[in-house]
């Protein structure tokens, strides 16, 4: 019986170039790139999220292809679309 090795963020690190993966649960996810249509779709909505951004002087809006690390220590399945408004506009990304 093998035992399975969790993956890291230096595994994300070795992913080739152009490549897309996740890390999710300690398992390295690779992704496949979307194609045109998904891609506009995207695009539109960051396009979207950046106005309102400028229009309320705060927020972050993010394009497609951006990394986060995080640490959540939260079940996100128990959050609820009500306890998502509290977090304000003004918060800072360091």
């Amino acid at each position: 019986m093998s035992t399975k090795t969790e993956a890291t963020i230096d595994d994300l690190y070795r992913v080739p170039e152009h490549g897309k993966a996740e890390l999710v649960n300690g398992e390295l996810v690779l992704m496949s790139p979307t194609g045109g249509v998904p891609g506009r779709a995207a695009g539109e909505i960051y396009i979207s999220l950046h106005d309102y951004e400028k229009r309320v002087s705060g927020g972050f809006a993010f394009p497609d292809n951006v990394g986060f690390i995080v640490n959540l220590p939260i079940d996100l399945h128990s959050v609820q679309v009500q306890g998502l408004k509290r977090i304000g506009p003004k918060r800072q990304f360091n």
